[in-house]
């Protein structure tokens, strides 16, 4: 009877070594299947950032395209008639228009400026710069860029220089920041490029 006891006591704990080892083996089992989701989680997020991205540098394209096609379609047409609003333009001389310009400068070897539009007629040169969106900063840096345009442009030495910023829109406190330095504003409106500056604008020739 006492091997019988022990046989039985063996058995118990072999039988219970058993359980113990499977409910160790179902528990890995669900932490592998945890581990798993967690990972499916994972791929899913990461294929949702990468959709996120690509529609994201799309737009970003689309955008540069417009805004590139900004000056061209829309600030270059409205400039001659913008400064005729602006100075004494004969309606008979006419007023010419040049986009995407890029000059060297005449003597200082690797330095260069680019104007995305002016417009001139008569003794006045209106130059423009066109931003998906206008900072003070950038406001300034045009600023800086104005008091250098006789260097690279010689044939407008003795003209009257206007500078002029616009955007597809521009916040009021942009507005108000640029007109207080003496640049014309321009925005869209009903589809056109219009002078955003108030009524009592006054220009400031550089």
């Amino acid at each position: 009877k006492a091997n019988e006891t022990g046989f039985a006591d063996l058995r118990e704990e072999i039988a219970a070594s058993e359980r113990r080892m499977a409910e160790q083996q179902q528990r890995l089992v669900e932490q592998q299947q945890r581990l798993v989701e967690q990972q499916q989680h994972s791929d899913a997020k990461w294929a949702k950032w990468q959709k996120e991205l690509t529609r994201s540098r799309e737009e970003v394209g689309r955008l540069s395209h417009r805004l590139g096609t900004l000056v061209e379609d829309l600030v270059a047409p409205s400039l001659p008639r913008i400064l005729r609003e602006l100075v004494s333009c004969p309606d008979e001389m006419e007023a010419v228009v040049s986009v995407r310009l890029r000059r060297r400068h005449p003597t200082q070897r690797g330095q260069h400026l680019e104007i995305d539009a002016l417009v001139d007629c008569d003794n006045y040169v209106l130059f423009n710069e066109t931003k998906s969106q206008l900072t003070p900063e950038k406001v300034k840096a045009f600023i800086a860029k104005l008091a250098t345009v006789r260097e690279y442009f010689p044939e407008y030495q003795d003209c009257t220089i206007l500078g002029g910023v616009s955007s597809l829109v521009v916040e009021a406190s942009l507005i108000e920041y640029a007109s207080r330095q003496g640049l014309l504003v321009l925005g869209t409106s009903e589809g056109l490029m219009e002078r955003q500056n108030a009524p009592d604008f006054q220009w400031r020739a550089f």
